[in-house]
């Protein structure tokens, strides 16, 4: 199997998952199945409104729901779980459901695996294992489970209570740190909190652990105590402003953008430079919330569904003129190569335009313009990242190689978490996309071809996906000029299997980025 279509797959479940799921948790648990060692069973367990008995039959069928009323009520269009379905048995494995109104449901998807090699999580030495206690304090049912797990496979003995009078570790919730207050000056304190950046938590604990709780957080912690470390987290990793590579001092940003993947990359792109960033979707939101609070930078696509990002900026500078407001810098984000000139943005009250993709360096050198009382230094790699134009001019290559190599990058430096998501949101979303092109075409929508086709292209430049986004770029501006194109997505469908294919079997390698041959 590949890691991008496994990713697809789990990202549809929990993102299912979540939005049935009002309170409680969602579990995402991987294991072999049974006593196979040569397959998995990826289980995605909720705690959410459950499948009535009369309907898990007919669950994975094209445009699905147990009942209509939860279309209204969550939204959705019920093609999610039947790639899920697709994807799995592609794979050469199957899906099952379980599930119980009112309780929750459980998917499982599972799917042919390799051999697994050795394993390089942190270990205790054999003499010390089941010998050195772990105290879990913990309220939410379904944290401690993780965390149960993560220390088990360490070697730790877990426990709910400090029976043993000096645990090695005492893991707890914020609000019990208190209760711990007399441990024995041998014994490591860890706080779980949902504000990881408090600098004054940071100085009564001895690690603070992030919540929603991620496996190398606890792998790096782990990895130090195992080593018999006393300092778990180095002083540059607390708080947003010291952060490692920042290059400006703590600020606040709106990022307004409709597709997701746009707003991942920017948000992970904002937050490296020192930022602290608030998404949303369409300028409507965006409108809403900078009427709401006060920030330093916003950034506005041009093109999005309720109110566009023109539309939303003009309306916010009247907002400031009519309270005396302090002006706010307003960066416009397009993926249009022509039709939107530079006045046309400044007189909606944009202060700056950045074509996607842009590099962290561009994005940089706009902060630094628009807000040069932030910078607090210089970054060497920002002056290496090398600008580039837009990838729209005619290419012919699969994936554009410099933006891929980005992603690559990340995946060196410790950010495989980050661009496994982005890369499952793109293989969950692009699809959605395409079929929205095709069934607009079909019934000749011409605005709703457009539409679609110009979020394909978007999200496609984001990642670096730069055939698709050539192949969008056409089908969007055909639909603007001269209606819905017959036959629409036809060439596209075949294109973006090739690239999703390529991106697999690049990650599937440790992100290399040698370009494949055309094809």
């Amino acid at each position: 199997y590949r890691p991008v279509r496994v990713t697809q797959v789990i990202t549809n479940l929990v993102n299912n998952a979540l939005k049935f799921t009002a309170e409680g948790s969602v579990v995402v648990s991987i294991g072999y199945f049974g006593r196979d060692t040569g397959r998995i069973e990826i289980a995605v367990r909720d705690s959410g409104v459950g499948i009535p008995a009369d309907k898990v039959g007919t669950i994975f069928e094209s445009f699905s729901q147990a009942d209509q009323s939860t279309t209204r009520q969550f939204g959705g269009t019920g093609l999610g779980l039947t790639i899920c379905k697709r994807l799995a048995v592609a794979m050469g494995g199957d899906i099952h459901v379980s599930s119980t109104p009112g309780e929750g449901s459980t998917f499982s998807i599972i799917i042919p695996c390799r051999v697994p090699g050795e394993s390089h999580w942190p270990k205790l030495l054999p003499r010390q294992e089941g010998t050195s206690v772990c105290v879990l304090d913990l309220s939410e049912t379904a944290t401690a489970e993780v965390l149960r797990a993560y220390f088990m496979a360490s070697g730790f003995a877990v426990v709910a209570c400090a029976d043993d009078p000096r645990p090695r570790i005492i893991c707890a919730d914020v609000s019990r740190l208190s209760t711990h207050a007399l441990r024995s000056s041998d014994t490591l304190l860890l706080a779980l909190s949902a504000s990881p950046d408090d600098d004054k938590l940071a100085v009564i604990v001895d690690a603070v652990i992030a919540k929603p709780v991620l496996r190398s957080d606890i792998e790096a912690i782990l990895t130090r105590i195992v080593c018999g470390e006393r300092i778990l987290q180095p002083p540059e990793s607390i708080g947003q402003g010291t952060r490692a590579g920042a290059a400006f001092s703590p600020f606040e940003a709106l990022v307004a953008d409709d597709n997701v993947v746009n707003r991942e990359v920017a948000q992970e792109a904002l937050r490296g430079l020192g930022g602290l960033v608030t998404l949303a979707e369409d300028g409507t939101q965006a409108l809403a919330a900078a009427k709401s609070k006060r920030f330093y930078i916003i950034f506005m696509d041009g093109s999005m569904p309720e109110m566009d990002g023109m539309t939303a900026a003009r309306h916010i500078r009247s907002h400031e003129a009519g309270t005396n407001a302090p002006r706010t810098p307003i960066v416009g984000l397009t993926a249009h190569v022509v039709g939107i000139d530079a006045q046309q943005w400044h007189d909606a009250g944009m202060d700056a335009v950045l074509h996607k993709p842009f590099t962290i360096a561009e994005l940089a050198r706009t902060i630094e313009r628009l807000l040069p009382h932030l910078v607090c230094k210089v970054v060497p790699a920002l002056a290496e990242d090398k600008t580039h134009g837009s990838t729209m001019g005619g290419t012919t290559e699969l994936l554009d190689h410099e933006v891929f190599s980005r992603l690559a990058d990340m995946l060196a430096a410790g950010q495989s978490s980050f661009v496994q998501r982005l890369i499952g949101l793109y293989a969950q979303h692009a699809p959605l996309a395409l079929t929205q092109i095709k069934d607009a075409a079909e019934s000749g929508d011409a605005e709703g071809c457009a539409r679609a086709a110009h979020s394909l292209k978007s999200m496609s430049l984001s990642i670096g996906a730069s055939r698709v986004a050539r192949h969008a770029h056409d089908i969007e501006a055909r639909s603007r000029n001269e209606g819905a194109p017959k036959g629409a997505g036809e060439a596209l469908e075949e294109v973006l299997s090739q690239t999703i294919r390529e991106i697999d079997r690049r990650m599937s390698e440790g992100g290399h980025t040698e370009p494949a041959m055309n094809m």
